[in-house]
């Protein structure tokens, strides 16, 4: 072994002796004292060190005064982890769902709430009217409340339908979603949608579909974003027609996604402007292709792009790999910087044997050789799907990303069309 790898090994085994000499406060609480007190010393005590969420405080609540709705939360999410032989679950290969999840959404569905910090007081029996004053009807009509919504959240049927309003959207995998609360406070938005204004199984899978497109696309959910989705919550609950519902959805959409949108935030810094593995402005981009129908790049088959996106298609190897459209190698040699050779606007998604093939000539060079036995409207057909501009092989290379990214933004304009124009 090396100096450095027995150090190590002297340094963790030091660490475990040291264990007995680790030191764990306690605290003494009499046998008759309120549950209410107990719950805040246990809030009192974790907001200092590691602190706990609020979503923590939430669930402390329910163990005290509904410890079965808990235990199905926690149920419902331990069994999205890993299917069950025989039994329809939450599995799913889009998103493993934690019990913050799923108390995300009842707080969101159930109460018009997006801070925790005010569902933990909502649930506490908080009368806000009262600057907090603690009520116990408040908190038992409030539980009763709980109760009544949270099996509408962890219904597996729903749960399923609305996981395939996300894939109507195009993403089919989890390494497209690039934050957790676009799915959850979607879901929340699909539940509100289903029982309040009971849209219909179609109805609410186009309108689901397009608001998560929406939201991924504009990174809706991240950040500080919490008094957004509480402004939405509190627009909606005003609301008492499907038709209310469906016109404030389009109404968002149109405001946000516009011709100036697409032809010049898309296409600039704020979007497709970037370097690195990916953006929500890239998912989309993918989304868009899945929607579209679009082919697997350079492929002599005819398999659409979703296909390898579903589960059992990867062997040692990804089924879909992002090739550098413009080689790596081949533009280190041009001097260009690794910020500019990974620019999203080359990146395309192709099939690994074809990825090897490729080596780190100049497209001039590879693209012709992965063109033979091709017609010039094959040609013509699968650069028009997978936005590459006419004659981009040949485009010096700052050109080829501008060209590119517009027609990347007009493939996301394609998608978001469609998805509109399923709402009827």
């Amino acid at each position: 072994m090396s100096d450095e790898e027995e150090d190590l090994i002297s340094n963790n085994i030091d660490s475990v002796y040291n264990l007995k000499n680790y030191s764990l406060p306690v605290f003494d609480i009499k046998a008759n004292a309120e549950e209410e007190d107990v719950s805040e010393i246990f809030v009192r005590v974790n907001s200092g060190g590691v602190s706990l969420k609020q979503n923590d405080f939430i669930l402390t609540l329910l163990s005290l005064y509904w410890d079965d709705g808990r235990k199905e939360i926690e149920r419902f999410s331990r069994e999205s982890t890993q299917p069950k032989k025989g039994a329809v679950t939450s599995y799913n290969h889009l998103t493993e769902v934690s019990a913050q999840d799923l108390v995300r959404v009842v707080m969101a569905y159930g109460f018009d709430r997006a801070r925790l910090k005010y569902g933990y007081k909502l649930l506490r029996g908080a009368d806000f009217d009262k600057k907090g004053a603690i009520d116990d009807n408040l908190r038992n009509e409030r539980f009763n409340t709980l109760k009544s919504k949270l099996p509408d959240v962890i219904n597996v049927q729903s749960w399923h339908e609305f996981l395939k309003a996300i894939m109507n959207a195009g993403y089919h995998s989890g390494e497209l979603i690039l934050s957790r609360n676009a799915i959850y406070y979607s879901y929340a938005m699909y539940l509100i949608a289903k029982h309040r204004f009971h849209a219909s199984y179609n109805e609410n899978m186009h309108l689901t579909s397009l608001w998560f497109y929406y939201a991924s696309l504009l990174s809706l959910y991240t950040g500080s974003f919490e008094s957004t989705v509480e402004q939405h919550l509190n627009v909606i609950k005003e609301f008492h027609t499907l038709g209310e519902y469906k016109e404030f959805i389009l109404s968002r959409v149109n405001e946000r996604l516009t011709n100036d949108y697409f032809d010049i935030t898309l296409i600039g810094s704020e979007g497709l402007a970037v370097s690195g593995r990916g953006n929500n402005a890239w998912n989309a981009y993918v989304a868009a292709l899945i929607i579209l129908n679009a082919k697997v790049l350079f492929s002599k088959s005819s398999l659409l792009l979703a296909k390898l996106f579903e589960p059992g298609t990867d062997g040692k190897r990804k089924s879909l790999e992002k090739h550098h459209l413009f080689p790596k190698a081949y533009l280190k040699s041009q001097g260009y910087s690794d910020s500019k050779i990974n620019q999203m606007a080359n990146y395309a998604f192709i099939d690994w044997k074809d990825n090897m093939d490729i080596l780190d000539s100049a497209p001039s060079l590879y693209y012709p050789i992965i063109c033979r036995g091709r017609t010039s409207e094959q040609i013509m057909e699968m650069e028009e799907e997978n936005a590459l501009p006419h004659g981009w092989e040949n485009m010096p290379y700052e050109d080829f990303l501008i060209a590119r990214r517009k027609l990347m933004a007009a493939k996301i304009k394609a998608a978001v069309e469609i998805l509109k124009n399923n709402i009827d």
